[in-house]
């Protein structure tokens, strides 16, 4: 089952925040992606505007600094919140894959490990159960095969059903 954009960001901060074990399918680790970006975006707007707005009051510099250093703490507070289910979240994300959760160390390479990283982080996980645990999409996946099984075992209609059919349409077009 794919999750949701709420049910993504539950899993990451509450219920799995400290939890590397196991595994993480693409939408729970992507929703929760998105999420982080949109909170360091909306940071860094605000951070700009106050910046901007203490040195447009003409305030004194021990009056400005302490009002920089007050945002720069909330953002690290932020940023230390949101690292840890960053992580955990991206080293059961590349369980999905069959990977160690050793392979996140590619984030500190310059521009190729963060590319590279990213990439495996998009492919989709292997079926069924790995060395990491069980499929987080075992019953999506048994969901398909089962409709895939089921249009193989109709029986195909029989010719004279099939004419009826195209006849019975031709003659709704006509009324038309």
């Amino acid at each position: 089952m794919m999750l949701g954009f709420m049910e993504a960001i539950d899993i990451c901060l509450k219920q799995k925040t400290f939890v590397i074990r196991g595994r993480a399918q693409r939408s729970e680790f992507w929703w929760f992606f998105l999420a982080q970006q949109i909170v360091i975006y909306v940071i860094s707007i605000t951070f700009s505007i106050f910046t901007i707005f203490f040195s447009l009051l003409n305030l004194n510099e021990d009056d400005m600094e302490l009002g920089l250093i007050l945002i720069v703490v909330i953002l690290c507070l932020i940023f230390l919140t949101l690292i840890i289910p960053a992580v955990t979240s991206g080293v059961r994300r590349l369980h999905d894959i069959n990977c160690s959760g050793w392979w996140i160390l590619l984030a500190l390479i310059p521009y190729l490990g963060s590319i590279a990283l990213l990439i495996m982080l998009a492919i989709p996980g292997t079926k069924g159960d790995n060395r990491f645990g069980p499929d987080p999409l075992a019953d999506e996946n048994k969901n398909q095969d089962n409709k895939i099984n089921d249009y193989n075992q109709q029986e195909p209609l029989n010719q004279e059903v099939q004419i009826n059919t195209i006849n019975n349409h031709a003659q709704d077009l006509k009324k038309y």
